[in-house]
């Protein structure tokens, strides 16, 4: 595939998280596929099994002289404000810490669309340090320019993802307190909602659970069978 960074590729430390019970496993891997380094909610287990996408072997990872902000605004921006993004910091000792997750080639059209690329991100490497020392070059998404808004805030919700991963993965403590600082969105008032009409009904997890197409957010259900193209990575 044109713009390939990755191949055949070894890992020194390759922690294996198969199940969330599962005692993390250190291994020596090798793996044919493309790196992927997740800053957001992808840090976790739980955020890409949420996307259907398994990763073979995960490592902490740093990115010296980059910075995180939560400037791109989420597809339910004016409820849950603004999701993770990174750029290069012109302070010095500024970085960021995620994930290096090794990932099947079939997954890279699949991360792109979850990951709106060319919507709200592009995709580019990145030279990532692992292990303490060993640097690798693995795949990320970074905000495209005109979508970012310096305005924007994480909602309490997002953030809990990216901490919950964060500490899953072993993050270090400040890093961590330095993500839980982070100021949050606060969503606008919703009034109560009344039924209007028969044959209506409240939707609990059941319900909501038989149609896969719909998104509840803050009491709010969202129909997303049929987004609108710039919206499809919704879905």
């Amino acid at each position: 595939m044109a713009n390939r960074t990755s191949s055949s590729s070894t890992v020194s430390i390759c922690i294996r998280w198969p199940t969330r019970k599962s005692k993390e496993l250190s291994i020596r891997a090798s793996f044919m596929g493309f790196r992927y380094f997740a800053y957001g909610s992808n840090i976790g287990w739980a955020g890409l099994d949420a996307k259907g996408v398994r990763a073979s072997c995960s490592v902490p990872g740093r990115v010296q002289g980059w910075q995180i902000s939560f400037d791109v605004p989420s597809a339910f921006r004016r409820l849950d404000g603004g999701v993770a993004n990174i750029s290069q910091s012109a302070k010095a000792g500024d970085y960021v810490l995620g994930t290096v997750h090794l990932i099947d080639d079939e997954a890279e059209p699949v991360l792109d669309v979850i990951e709106a690329r060319g919507v709200l991100y592009e995709r580019r490497p990145l030279e990532v340090e692992v292990d303490g020392a060993e640097r690798v070059i693995a795949e990320t998404y970074v905000g495209l320019d005109e979508v970012r808004d310096p305005a924007l805030r994480p909602s309490i919700r997002y953030l809990k993802i990216l901490i919950d991963g964060a500490v899953e993965r072993g993050l270090a403590p400040t890093y961590i307190d330095h993500l839980r600082a982070t100021e949050t969105h606060q969503p606008p008032d919703i009034t109560p909602f009344k039924l209007a009409g028969e044959g209506l009904r409240w939707l609990d997890a059941g319900g909501l659970a038989e149609h896969p197409g719909w998104v509840a957010l803050y009491g709010i259900v969202f129909d997303v069978d049929r987004p609108r193209p710039a919206h499809a990575f919704i879905r």
